[in-house]
């Protein structure tokens, strides 16, 4: 099987390149803060709540014309300046975000025509599940389950109109509703369209996430349907 990648909505493949993988189970570090104690044996660990960027590298082999592809593929890998999405054969589940930062060094054969490098994308620690981007729609009281063992923040598109109530799994929250509402658990923001919702949604408990297994969803008033994307990840 011939492997490739996917970046910024791009594919290895447009280039002609051959990929190989060589460290993309790598797992990120957690982020701790270490207390010493004097006279206790061992450090005081505190969670920070959150893991460190990991570094995903792959190699690429341009076997001919790259000196005529050279340009064209260091535009593909360099030009983004913030995290893109990034996907892989290997991994046809996932996709990560992450962003070339590193210089990419070639080693080129005989009259340039083909070559070879290593490169590195500084990912943010999530392997997104492709799973996870389906929308899942309820009409009336239901279930929605995280397959994986971390809590996600979805995004969730509320509909109906006036005074209401919605609970998902241990977050409860007010709305008066317009139409509609999006809540977005990882910007932390209400919208609906360009339009900025928050003073219309007012949330017990924070922004909602989904628990790794079975969260429980149910409303009352003027709600007649919800969409929710899950967004699972894992590491």
């Amino acid at each position: 099987m011939m492997h490739y990648l996917i970046y910024n909505g791009e594919s290895s493949a447009d280039y002609d390149l051959l990929v190989g993988a060589q460290n993309t189970f790598s797992t990120p570090k957690r982020s701790v803060t270490k207390y010493t104690i004097p006279g206790r044996n061992g450090d005081l660990i505190k969670d920070n709540g959150c893991f460190e960027n990991v570094s995903v590298a792959y190699t690429i082999v341009c076997k001919n014309r790259f000196e005529s592809l050279a340009d064209s593929i260091s535009a593909w890998l360099k030009s983004p300046t913030s995290y893109c999405r990034l996907e892989d054969s290997h991994h046809p589940e996932y996709y990560r975000m992450g962003l070339v930062t590193d210089a990419i060094a070639y080693t080129t054969g005989t009259l340039n025509h083909s070559a070879k490098a290593t490169v590195t994308f500084d990912c943010k620690p999530q392997k997104w599940l492709i799973e996870g981007e389906r929308v899942e729609k309820f009409t009336s009281a239901g279930i929605i389950f995280n397959p994986t063992k971390f809590a996600s923040k979805p995004l969730i598109k509320v509909h109906g109109n006036g005074q209401s109530t919605l609970k998902i799994g241990d977050y409860s929250m007010n709305l008066n509703l317009q139409a509609y509402v999006t809540i977005d658990s990882e910007l932390m923001d209400c919208t609906r369209g360009n339009m900025n919702m928050n003073s219309y949604v007012v949330l017990a408990s924070g922004f909602p996430e989904l628990k790794s297994g079975m969260n429980l969803i149910t409303f009352t008033g003027g709600i007649t349907s919800i969409e929710i994307t899950g967004r699972w990840w894992t590491i």
